[in-house]
């Protein structure tokens, strides 16, 4: 598919096998039509022969666009972020509901990815920096 084929716009050259561009381009998939790790995994395992799991991808991923996620704790209803004034709280200010479960595991996290990081990346694309730069 072009699409999946211009979304991993990766050079063989610079050491990936055509193995790992092609688990990236899965993991574009997965990405794409929101499949959990589990079935991205059970996909893998199904159609080939390969033990490369998400978590490994992942890390190789990180490590050649190096752009890495940071989770922040929020509100289960997504009203807050514990992140700066709220960092601190134990729950909601707007709806009450505790931060941690009995466990004193998170309710829910959000992974935050840089927009400086992520717009240096773009303009580093010569492809995506001429499209970005674009006026019609």
């Amino acid at each position: 598919n072009e699409d999946i084929d211009y979304m991993i716009q990766v050079d063989i050259e610079e050491g990936l096998s055509k193995e790992i561009i092609e688990d990236l381009k899965l993991l574009h998939l997965k990405s794409l039509y929101n499949l959990t790790k589990a079935a991205y995994n059970n996909i893998i395992k199904l159609f080939t022969n390969k033990t490369l799991v998400y978590i490994r991808l992942k890390k190789i991923l990180e490590e050649i666009i190096g752009l890495v996620p940071k989770f922040y704790d929020m509100c289960k209803n997504s009203y807050i972020y514990y992140t700066e004034i709220y960092e601190t709280y134990q729950s909601c200010s707007l709806c009450n509901l505790w931060r941690y479960d009995s466990k004193n595991k998170s309710k829910k996290v959000i992974p935050y990815l840089s927009i400086k990081k992520r717009l240096e990346i773009q303009y580093n694309n010569k492809i995506r920096a001429e499209e970005l730069l674009y006026q019609n």
